[in-house]
């Protein structure tokens, strides 16, 4: 129930810094990515906790991806769906979406570069996302035909 409540609440606060004529909400929502620059640079950080900040940014850009798109309909529902609108909508998604990748590229450039992780860790972390999520399908397949 919270956590719904969070969404609602982080879909409206969007829909609002997208739609407002003030950008000054939207900029703060863009200023708040840095604070996650913040809060990680100058950390210690081993292989397996990188990973789960690899997984978390992950999750969270696909959720902000899909936050967008909901505000994205919603507008287009609103307002007709002509495709004038549309393209109105796509320079604060893409901003939006752009400085989330800059940020978490940043985050992860300092992480690796002061923890002396060599870059290539990036590559077993997708071969263990691949492995997990192929075993979760093959899971899935033998629970189905028994």
């Amino acid at each position: 129930m919270v956590h719904s409540m969070v969404v609602l609440i982080q879909i409206t606060t969007l829909n609002i810094a997208m739609n407002s004529q003030n950008r000054a909400l939207l900029i703060i929502l863009l200023s708040n990515n840095f604070v996650e620059i913040k809060g990680s640079v100058f950390k210690k950080f081993e292989k397996k906790n990188l990973y789960q900040i690899s997984c978390s940014d992950i999750r969270e850009r696909f959720q902000f991806i899909v936050l967008l798109l909901m505000v994205i309909i919603r507008n287009m529902t609103e307002l007709g769906w002509k495709m004038d609108n549309f393209v109105a909508c796509l320079p604060d998604a893409f901003l939006i979406i752009v400085s989330e990748i800059v940020v978490d590229w940043t985050k992860h450039a300092f992480i690796t570069k002061f923890n002396e992780i060599p870059m290539t860790v990036y590559q077993d972390y997708t071969y263990s996302l691949a492995y997990d999520f192929a075993t979760s399908q093959l899971e899935n397949d033998v629970s189905i035909r028994y």
